[in-house]
């Protein structure tokens, strides 16, 4: 956020524009650049009481030991406000409220307003679009002007979209659904609810009267409607994060009088206030001698409350902390402590404080996480984060797989289920290849461990898994599979393992097992057994079978001789065809043969593999090829 220095010493004493970034690091926000006296700011999610002038102004105040001068209002005059507000959901709108300003003369606003709003990254319209930039950008608040005689009716309603479009001030046309707040004429929508104002109501040369408009929206109605139309503004990115129920008012007040001043405007009488009970706010219990034992440093009881007011804080009958409304970061002690180590400041904390630590031990769930990973990272698989929400491609891939109940629904504010909690991660896997193959990328295996929700006797479920997609095909998958299980020590007999074949996109396959299972059955301990420093000895072996005898018969039987020197044992070639009779097959492998601290004799080896070509023949009809 972009903010002139000149812009918060009309509100609170401030030094040049390097004390003034030195004492906003020191406080903790984080300064992203500097040109000149304005200051771009990095506003952590949590502070959206750092997203205007004066929020600044209040920290910076707190913090130098000073006050902060907030502009006067001025009372109203002119004929009563003659428009009605309806709130349909209010669950989605704590408070909207309604204010006339007649008679103005929309032109060009004064220079000392356009240069603060061009150094604060907002580009100057008329002054009435202005007022209302420079309120947001003062307050913190979003407000919106409607030319009132565009506006069908004196009526304004807050309801759900109902499948309607509406050009926005952007010149877009965005289409509305029922899960989308808009606010509504008599007619048709004319502004989406704390994102973007209609194109046909919007204020221009002729405009002469305005209704001001000042809201508090539902912060995930926002986000999503922002996200689904993908249209960001100024007013959404505060509403996401919050705004102050009772600057609602204050905010419209002030730019009200702002029109009067700067557009000539008469403000009437009143406001429509159309709202629910003010939120109410949770004290905190909190010990001033905490403070010193957390932060290993004496703080005086009478500083601590100095600080603690300073930040807006009160305290209620039983002496508990009321943070102030627009500090949602403050709920616990531990919070408060906090405010009161930044504004004591973080350098006064003794380098040489003793700190209780303890030796964590590795949980078993850790040590296979990090052993998994490890082991298909190594294979070039890549680990990718999907959302944890269900798509709607390859929902069959779901089906069954944990459970036969249908998914977990997750529900709005009025209590509709708007999506679901996927039961399976494997759908999402697919997506994230056929997405590369898409954007033209080289596709490689791909795994994610992430959990599952489904429904399980009446209650809910939820399970750790680990999926696994290749664009190799089937046998690529089973092979990667076999081996991080033989990796880890575990029986595919003892995990749950679900492999399919995508037929939507050639040639992937995706594969998923239950981590928790896999979890319990690891066995990370590894043996250790000293190399030989003596030469190894290979023989090679032509057995012809039948063609129903495996590759793993085969080589448990030869594991079976019980030879100690016996060590790896390698398959070469399977062939088919003359001089092999028909219904079997020649089989080629290698045995490689090895003693510790000694060299093994011809004769040693060759008794080692006629015991092998014995067992084949008594178990398996072996025979050697001549």
């Amino acid at each position: 956020m972009k903010l002139p220095v000149s812009w918060l010493g009309e509100y609170t004493e401030v030094g040049s524009p390097d004390e003034v970034a030195g004492i906003l690091t020191r406080a903790g926000i984080e300064i992203e650049d500097q040109e000149g006296e304005v200051l771009d700011l990095g506003i952590s999610a949590n502070r959206a009481d750092l997203l205007s002038v004066l929020g600044v102004s209040r920290e910076l105040a707190v913090h130098q030991g000073n006050s902060v001068q907030v502009p006067p209002l001025s009372e109203s005059s002119g004929d009563p406000v003659d428009v009605e507000v309806s709130v349909e959901v209010p669950g989605l709108c704590d408070r909207y409220t309604a204010r006339v300003i007649e008679g103005v003369t929309v032109g060009e606003s004064p220079s000392w307003m356009k240069e603060r709003l061009e150094a604060a990254g907002v580009r100057p319209v008329n002054n009435i679009v202005d007022i209302t930039n420079y309120v947001l950008l003062e307050s913190g608040q979003p407000l919106h002007a409607f030319d009132r005689d565009l506006l069908k009716g004196k009526q304004i309603s807050v309801r759900s979209g109902k499948r309607e479009k509406m050009t926005a001030i952007d010149g877009r046309e965005y289409e509305l659904t029922p899960e989308m707040l808009v606010i509504a004429d008599q007619d048709v929508p004319v502004a989406i609810a704390g994102v973007m104002g209609g194109k046909d109501s919007e204020v221009h040369e002729g405009t002469k009267n305005i209704l001001l408009e000042s809201a508090s929206f539902d912060r995930i109605s926002v986000r999503r409607t922002s996200r689904k139309l993908g249209l960001i503004s100024d007013s959404s990115y505060r509403f996401e994060r919050g705004v102050d129920w009772a600057t609602v008012d204050w905010a419209s007040q002030r730019a009200a009088q702002l029109m009067a001043e700067l557009a000539g405007g008469t403000v009437l009488s009143g406001v429509v206030d159309v709202s629910r009970p003010a939120p109410e706010i949770a004290p905190i219990s909190f010990r001033p001698e905490r403070v010193s034992r957390v932060l290993g440093m004496e703080i005086s009881a009478v500083r601590i409350e100095e600080i603690l007011k300073g930040i807006g804080c009160e305290k209620d009958g039983s002496g508990a902390i009321l943070p102030p409304a627009n500090r949602r970061d403050l709920r616990e002690e531990v919070d408060l402590i906090e405010e009161v180590v930044r504004v004591e400041g973080y350098d006064r904390v003794p380098s040489d404080t003793a700190l209780q630590t303890r030796v964590v031990k590795d949980q078993p769930i850790d040590l296979v996480r990090q052993e998994v990973r490890s082991i298909l990272m190594g294979t070039g698989c890549f680990e990718v984060v999907t959302w944890s929400f269900q798509g709607k491609k390859y929902s069959s891939l779901e089906e069954g797989v944990w459970s036969k109940e249908g998914p977990l629904g997750l529900r709005d504010p009025e209590g509709n289920v708007d999506r679901v909690l996927r039961k399976s991660i494997r759908p999402s896997l697919v997506e994230v290849l056929e997405t590369n193959q898409n954007y033209k990328e080289e596709l490689a295996p791909v795994f994610e461990l992430a959990t599952v929700y489904y429904h399980q006797k009446g209650s809910f479920g939820e399970k750790k898994v680990l999926g696994l997609a290749t664009p190799y095909g089937y046998a690529d998958l089973k092979g990667r599979m076999e081996q991080l299980l033989s990796h880890l020590g575990v029986s595919a007999r003892q995990v749950s393992l679900r492999m399919d074949v995508v037929q939507e996109v050639p040639e992937v396959a995706v594969g998923e097992l239950d981590f928790e299972a896999l979890v319990s059955e690891a066995s990370l301990a590894r043996k250790f057994t000293d190399f030989s420093r003596t030469p190894p000895v290979k023989r090679d072996l032509a057995i012809v079978l039948k063609e129903e005898v495996s590759w793993e018969q085969v080589e448990t039987t030869i594991r079976e001789t019980g030879s100690e020197m016996l060590g790896e044992i390698e398959f070469i070639d399977l062939y088919r065809g003359k001089p092999v009779p028909s219904g079997c097959k020649s089989l080629a492998l290698r045995m490689t043969f090895q003693a510790s601290g000694r060299t093994l004799t011809s004769e040693e080896v060759e008794k080692a593999v006629s015991a092998v070509v014995k067992a084949l023949g008594e178990n398996l009809g072996g025979e050697l090829r001549s």
